[in-house]
């Protein structure tokens, strides 16, 4: 058991996520399964290393009056396994409110709550209104807001104007820019270090594409990757390097932590 994927998922829980995972166990709207409870139970006892948790022991807690069964304990090990799987990204999810809210809108569009959905769409416009240095996931997260909003908005009035389509697409666009200039100076750079090939698509074209309007995107980070790749990838790139310190000089407090 100790080698089980069960017991090495376990093992990377906190005190406070084994207590939160036992109540989850323990809650009907998860798993109605009482032995799968019971066994929670029993397994949190040996915590948190799990060392003297064994299959015997836990047939013996289980089923003390019955002839051991290991597809039973099969069954039920691998129910809480899928619980325990459950909890992990549940608890990503709850800690990560912006996915939520999302959800919530799409939620409250498809049962015709308008009200609730204007509401929603207004907060997750401030929270997005709010962040100071946008990163990648923040162009994405503008876009998914602003094309749930222009599909309802097709749907309602199809002859109307559809301004969110162009902010969507416009939000779509610098994600895109900006992911894919990143990864291709990843892919570069390991390239390099060793010596394994990457198959590079659409490089020329979104490199001609940034490079013709660098001054009008709206992040710097697509610049200053756009600088790096021509760093990698030509022989000369004396401009491209002083553009490249002349940008994070004047511009350096709208990068993000990881940029």
């Amino acid at each position: 058991m100790k080698n089980s994927k069960l017991i090495e998922l376990l093992r990377t829980f906190s005190a406070k996520e084994r207590r939160s995972f036992r109540d989850m166990a323990a809650s009907s709207y998860f798993n109605r399964n009482q032995d799968v409870t019971r066994l929670a139970d029993w397994l949190d006892t040996f915590a948190p290393e799990y060392s003297g948790a064994t299959r015997a022991g836990a047939q013996a807690f289980l089923f003390p009056e019955e002839v051991p069964d290991e597809a039973r304990l099969n069954h039920l090990m691998s129910f809480l396994l899928k619980l325990a799987e459950n909890f992990v990204g549940l608890e990503i999810y709850q800690n990560n409110t912006f996915p939520a809210g999302l959800d919530m809108l799409q939620a409250f569009s498809d049962r015709g709550l308008d009200k609730h959905y204007h509401f929603q769409l207004e907060k997750l416009r401030r929270e997005l209104d709010a962040e100071a240095m946008p990163d990648t996931s923040f162009f994405y997260n503008v876009y998914a807001v602003e094309i749930l909003e222009a599909q309802r908005t097709a749907l309602r009035s199809p002859r109307q104007f559809n301004a969110g389509v162009q902010k969507a697409t416009d939000h779509l666009d610098t994600f895109y820019l900006l992911e894919k200039l990143k990864r291709t100076c990843y892919m570069y750079t390991s390239q390099a270090i060793l010596a394994t090939p990457y198959n590079l698509h659409l490089v020329e074209e979104i490199c001609r594409f940034a490079g013709a309007h660098l001054s009008e995107m709206p992040t710097p980070a697509i610049e200053a990757y756009y600088r790096i790749f021509q760093l990698l990838s030509k022989p000369e790139a004396d401009e491209d390097f002083a553009a490249l310190k002349a940008l994070l000089a004047a511009r350096a407090q709208e990068f993000n932590q990881e940029d």
